[in-house]
C-alpha cells in the first residue's frame, strides 16, 4: 500500500513537471510572437546606423562582411531577405527582430529551468528586451542579434538538451562572433552541475568542432 502511495504521488509530480513545462512553453511563445510585433512594428526599412548597412549590403549579394566575415548570418539573412514580406533592405533588418524575439523567449525559459517563479522570470525578460541597446539590435542588421539567440541557446540546451545538439549550437555560436567566448565560464558551470558525462562531453566537442568549422568551409 506505501509503494502504491509513493508511486502514485510520483506519477502526479510527473505530471504537475509536464503541465508546467507546457505551459512555460505557451509563454514562451507568447513572448515571442509579442516581441516579434513589436520589432517588427519599429525595424528600419532601409539602412540604419553602425554597421547596418554593411551587414544589409553582405547580406543581400552574399557579400563579405568585415572580419571574420558572418557566413552564417550571411546567408541566413540573404534567405530571409528573399521572402515576399517587403523590402529586400527592410527585411534583413527586420530578421534582427525575429532573432531578438527567440532570445528572449529562450531566456525566459533559462530562467524557469533555473527555478525562477514565472513572474520574476517575465520581469527578467521583459527588462532585457526592452533595454535600449537589446533593442537596438532587433530594429537594424547586426549580428550580435543571432549572437544572442545561439548563446541563450547555447545555455538552454547546456541546462537540458541532448549532447551532439549543444555541441552544434555551441560551435556555430564560437564560428559567427569571437565575443562568443564569454559565456564559456558560465557554460561550463551548467555543464558541471548537470554531471555531464565524459562521453557526452566528447560528443558534444567533435560536434562543436565540426559546427565551428562548417560556415567558413561552406
Amino acid at each position: 500500500y506505501l509503494l502504491r502511495v509513493v508511486g502514485q504521488r510520483a506519477a502526479l509530480r510527473s505530471e504537475s513537471a509536464e503541465r508546467l513545462e507546457v505551459r512555460d512553453q505557451s509563454w514562451a511563445l507568447g513572448i515571442f510572437l509579442a516581441l516579434a510585433a513589436l520589432y517588427w512594428h519599429g525595424h528600419c526599412r532601409t539602412f540604419g546606423a553602425g554597421d547596418s548597412p554593411q551587414h544589409v549590403l553582405s547580406a543581400l549579394t552574399l557579400g563579405v562582411s568585415r572580419p571574420p566575415g558572418y557566413p552564417l548570418y550571411v546567408f541566413i539573412a540573404h534567405l530571409f531577405s528573399r521572402l515576399p514580406l517587403g523590402s529586400p533592405a527592410g527585411l534583413v533588418n527586420a530578421f534582427s527582430g525575429l532573432l531578438q524575439a527567440g532570445a528572449s523567449a529562450i531566456f525566459y525559459l533559462i530562467l524557469r529551468r533555473w527555478r525562477c517563479g514565472r513572474m520574476a522570470a517575465l520581469a527578467g525578460t521583459l527588462m532585457l528586451s526592452l533595454a535600449p541597446l537589446y533593442w537596438y539590435y532587433a530594429e537594424v542588421a547586426e549580428v550580435r542579434a543571432l549572437n544572442d539567440i545561439l548563446a541563450f541557446l547555447a545555455a538552454f540546451l547546456a541546462l537540458s538538451g541532448p549532447p551532439a545538439l549543444f555541441g552544434i549550437i555551441l560551435g556555430l555560436g564560437v564560428s559567427h562572433h569571437p565575443t562568443y567566448i564569454f559565456i564559456f565560464p558560465a557554460i561550463a558551470y551548467l555543464l558541471w552541475e548537470r554531471k555531464y558525462k565524459p562521453r557526452d562531453c566528447a560528443v558534444a566537442a567533435l560536434c562543436a568542432a565540426t559546427a565551428c568549422a562548417a560556415p567558413y568551409l561552406t
